[in-house]
């Protein structure tokens, strides 16, 4: 269950959609899936320091939520683009110390192929919170965030997924 709620996590907190000024994949939601860490907490210590992070961005979508539902979608530039600078700093550490999790663990169960998938899809993970923002506004460019996503979605999802097959087949092997 543990990869299954960082897998929606993920998900919802890289996909924003706005929609009368209102994010309609609320990335609250997402920060509260990555309780699913705790789950699979031993399997990496990075995992562990990776939970740290997630009060503050927790914390950090309602204020985004409360801002928007308060102005409407109407806020100010400065103030959005200083919040989502802040935002995306503590989203990449979150997400290169999942990523980077993984791989260590994929490393010491020499699983090449999820050690790839895991540094690919923080790679993805980069390119969506840096530029995805932005190529939503961009004319014809929204048919391009489009593909990224999808592209994203699928490598998150056949990573966690052959992590968590790994660890079921490892924990199978031990006992």
């Amino acid at each position: 269950m543990g990869f299954t709620l960082i897998l929606i996590g993920l998900l919802l907190t890289n996909i924003d959609f706005y929609l009368f000024g209102f994010d309609i994949f609320p990335d609250v939601i997402g920060y509260i899936c990555f309780i699913g860490l705790y789950n699979v907490i031993y399997v990496s210590e990075k995992f562990k320091v990776a939970t740290y992070l997630m009060i503050p961005l927790t914390i950090l979508s309602v204020i985004e939520m409360l801002i928007y539902l308060k102005t409407f979608g109407k806020v100010t530039p400065a103030l959005l683009t200083l919040f989502k600078v802040f935002d995306n700093i503590l989203n990449i550490s979150f997400c290169y110390l999942l990523f980077r999790g993984i791989v260590d663990f994929a490393h010491q169960a020499k699983s090449k192929s999820v050690m790839v998938l895991a540094e690919t899809a923080f790679v993805f993970n980069i390119v969506i919170l840096i530029f995805g923002q932005y190529l939503l506004y961009i004319p014809f460019m929204n048919i391009f965030y489009l593909v990224l996503l999808v592209i994203y979605c699928r490598i998150v999802a056949k990573t966690l997924i052959q992590t968590k097959a790994l660890l079921f087949i490892i924990k199978s092997v031990k006992y």
